[in-house]
């Protein structure tokens, strides 16, 4: 009789662990199908940005723009104005002649445009800051 009680109690046990398993495989399941829809509206909403940046129009971009070649007017006065104090450190002297003070500033503009929008873009932000402030690709 013992042995009879014992089959069926693990006859049930059997059944109740059958009964989880289904359980856990329709839990498992439902958590794929969650994570997979999960997965699809990311990767939408990653296609959706680029989409964006893309759409961006002259004014958009000529603001953007403006704004980098703000920063990069103010990188080259900074490097004019250690340049002109460096100099008579060193012994020489920038001509107290305007356009050579402009051709020298000048000369500091486009060293500054062309090495910060350069190094930049290299960066891990991969773009400048006026694009990066507007989303521009």
């Amino acid at each position: 009789m013992l042995d009879k009680e014992n089959i069926n109690e693990n006859e049930q046990k059997e059944e109740v662990n059958e009964v989880r398993e289904d359980n856990n495989t329709a839990q498992d399941e439902a958590v794929i199908e969650q994570s997979t829809e999960d997965i699809v509206v990311r990767e939408e909403k990653a296609d959706e940005k680029p989409q964006k940046a893309d759409k961006a129009n002259f004014f958009v971009r000529l603001i953007g723009n403006l704004m980098d070649q703000t920063i990069v007017l103010a990188v080259a006065v900074v490097l004019y104005f250690i340049f002109s104090k460096g100099l008579p450190l060193a012994g020489y002297m920038i001509i107290e002649d305007t356009a050579s003070k402009l051709g020298i500033f000048f000369i500091m503009y486009v060293i500054s445009n062309v090495l910060l929008t350069s190094i930049i873009e290299s960066t891990k932000l991969g773009t400048t800051f006026g694009k990066k402030l507007l989303r521009i690709k």
